[in-house]
């Protein structure tokens, strides 16, 4: 029953996650926009919901899926791609990786100059890791707002914004409540960055 339970929470998380997503690509990347997408593929969840809105060109480690450039973010140089993005996105990938630094430099390498980089990962405030929830075995890295803003300053970003969501809240066995207290605390189970290249370097 716990179990069902697990799946059920687990569920209603990425169904949220996947809604916010497709606000912050609303938001911050317009329509017919050429994206990088790192880790992700052209017929993940987020981009099947915008049709041919978007010109995207995914970057992934696993060939299986069919990437247009199936390149190791941390180990290869990207500027092999030949091009340069003015959007580039990597949701839910930087806590799975060994070295970090090394992939944001790469997606910088390859990001114009005021181009924006949005990105998401598990919150190291999540509420249920305060009381006792265990890290995702496959997760190397657990961030919060103010580590990820640091590692994005140090590999020469200018970070816009940061956003914490918490999904959900159960408050009993059919109840999930989307309660969002970021404003006045670190905590939510999931955030957002948005950052940029400073137009000055």
């Amino acid at each position: 029953m716990s179990e069902i339970k697990t799946m059920a929470r687990r569920d209603r998380l990425a169904e949220m996650r996947h809604n916010y997503t497709i606000k912050l690509i609303s938001e911050f990347i317009p329509p017919n926009s050429r994206v990088l997408d790192i880790g992700g593929h052209k017929n993940c969840a987020y981009w099947r919901t915008f049709g041919k809105q978007y010109d995207v060109i995914s970057l992934n480690i696993d060939k299986t899926i069919s990437p247009d450039y199936a390149l190791d973010i941390e180990k290869n140089d990207l500027t092999q791609i030949r091009d340069e993005f003015c959007y580039a996105t990597m949701f839910d990938v930087i806590e799975h990786l060994e070295n970090p630094m090394a992939a944001l430099r790469n997606v910088r390498s390859v990001l114009k100059k005021d181009g924006l980089f949005l990105g998401s990962t598990p919150n190291r405030f999540d509420p249920y890791m305060l009381v006792g929830a265990k890290i995702n075995d496959d997760h190397n890295y657990v961030f919060d707002k103010l580590t990820l803003r640091h590692l994005l300053l140090k590999c020469g970003f200018k970070v816009v914004a940061t956003r914490s969501r918490v999904f959900p809240i159960q408050l009993s066995r059919k109840i999930f409540i989307p309660i969002d207290l970021s404003k006045l605390l670190p905590t939510g189970r999931v955030f957002f960055w948005v950052a940029t290249i400073p137009q000055n370097e």
